[in-house]
Order: C-alpha cells, then sequence, then structure tokens
C-alpha cells in the first residue's frame, strides 16, 4: 500500500462455520501489530473494539459454538508511515432468524461484568436460568460457558470483556446503560401472550410487563399496547418469536 498508494480491501466470504471470522482475528491482529508505533493505544483498542463487536454479534449455533451472525466492514486507515493513525467499524447486516442463545446475554447472566449484587437484584439478573433466550441443555449451557472463556481470556494479555469496552472509550455509565438495555431485552423475551375475549393478544402475567416497564421508566399502560386492532395471539406470537 506504501509502495503503490493505493488502497487495498480484504474479502472473508464462505460458508456458515468455514473460519471466517477466526481468520479475521488473527488478520486484524497482524495488522494492528505491523502498523502500531511502539507504546500506541491505537492497536489496543482497534483490538479491543474487535473483541466488543464479536461478543455482540456472536451466538451459539448448533453446526459452530462461535457463530457471528453479522456482516462487518472494518477500515483501517494509516499515514504516510505506514503507521495505523485511525479505524471504522460499520455493522451493515445482522441476521434476525432468533434472539435466542446470543453469547451477550450468557456473558451479562454470568457476571461478567462484575456487577455488583444491588445491581443484579435491580435488573432482575440474579436467577440466570429464568430467561427464555438463553434456555439451553446442560451439555449445551457447558460449551457456552467454555465459549465464554475463551472470549473473555482467549491470550493472558487480553482484557476482560467490561475492560475492553473500557478501553475503546465507553465510560462506566453508557457501559450500565448497555447492560440494563440487554436486561430488558431478556424480561420482555418472557413475556407470554393470551388471547382475550376477543380473541386479541394480551400479555398475560402483568407483573412481567410492570418489571419491563419500571427498567425502562415507561408506564405499563403504555408497553401494554402491543398490538394493533384486529391482531390475534398467533400474530403476536410470530413476531415475538422472530
Amino acid at each position: 500500500m506504501r509502495r503503490m498508494g493505493e488502497d487495498q480491501a480484504i474479502i472473508f466470504s464462505g460458508p456458515r462455520g468455514s473460519g471466517k471470522s477466526r481468520s479475521y482475528h488473527h488478520c486484524l491482529g497482524q495488522l494492528a501489530l505491523m502498523g502500531s508505533a511502539k507504546k500506541a493505544l491505537l492497536g489496543h483498542q482497534l483490538i479491543q473494539a474487535h473483541r466488543v463487536v464479536e461478543l455482540l454479534g456472536c451466538q451459539d449455533y448448533e453446526a459452530s459454538p462461535r457463530a457471528t451472525r453479522i456482516g462487518l466492514y472494518q477500515e483501517l486507515q494509516y499515514n504516510r508511515k505506514g503507521k495505523l493513525a485511525g479505524f471504522k467499524t460499520l455493522i451493515y447486516h445482522k441476521e434476525l432468524t432468533t434472539a435466542t442463545n446470543n453469547m451477550v446475554f450468557h456473558w451479562l447472566l454470568a457476571n461478567h461484568a462484575q456487577l455488583d449484587r444491588d445491581e443484579l437484584f435491580r435488573l432482575g439478573l440474579h436467577l440466570s436460568d429464568g430467561f427464555d433466550y438463553v434456555a439451553c441443555d446442560s451439555s449445551r449451557s457447558r460449551r457456552i460457558t467454555r465459549t465464554l472463556e475463551e472470549m473473555e481470556m482467549g491470550h493472558p494479555c487480553q482484557l476482560g470483556m467490561d475492560a475492553a469496552l473500557k478501553a475503546v472509550g465507553i465510560r462506566k455509565r453508557a457501559r450500565h446503560h448497555m447492560y440494563q438495555v440487554l436486561a430488558i431485552i431478556l424480561h420482555l423475551g418472557n413475556v407470554e401472550f393470551a388471547s382475550d375475549s376477543d380473541g386479541k393478544a394480551a400479555v398475560a402475567e402483568m407483573q412481567r410487563l410492570d418489571f419491563v416497564g419500571e427498567l425502562m421508566g415507561v408506564p405499563t399502560p403504555s408497553l401494554n399496547l402491543l398490538s394493533p386492532p384486529g391482531h390475534g395471539i398467533l400474530a403476536v406470537s410470530y413476531a415475538r418469536c422472530c
């Protein structure tokens, strides 16, 4: 690139489970290493930003315990001396076939975010096995635990994921807001519907919705407007699953 003065591109493409994400991870590490000046933080931040994006886009899948369900565009910017000057990360695609077993939910429930006891109770995360979006059998649960350990401490020099968020400039208050949004999604996944007397969808247990409303700062009656007139339970259940 320095010799020819032209931008270069690398495309990782292939079928699911072919090792695209792993190859990309190794390639990014080498590019960050070669382009970093001594004691420069930018290369370190690049790797930590990649780890954060990987956590948010990773899902346990039958064919791959660490399947990446996002399409990612990464741009590395260099100065004339070939040293890393900046980077840009864009997620342009996210598979929405299912919301279950996203790795970030398991990470949060395992308390890798190191939340204190009061915060766990406030977010309703003290019962880690009570959420539909992370329901799985014992063998799959053990596999997910191993995957999380690899993601947290895949290399002796790597930071924990909460520290990685801090390294890319996300402050403590913003991190806690992020954890609260994830907790809200988990609780919304537990909201169940039933048909009312007119055959329309209605929330089966308002207590669950009350808690979600408290976390969101939204009155429960406003959250209860879940289905337009004429939509039945099947339509709402389909929307919830997808």
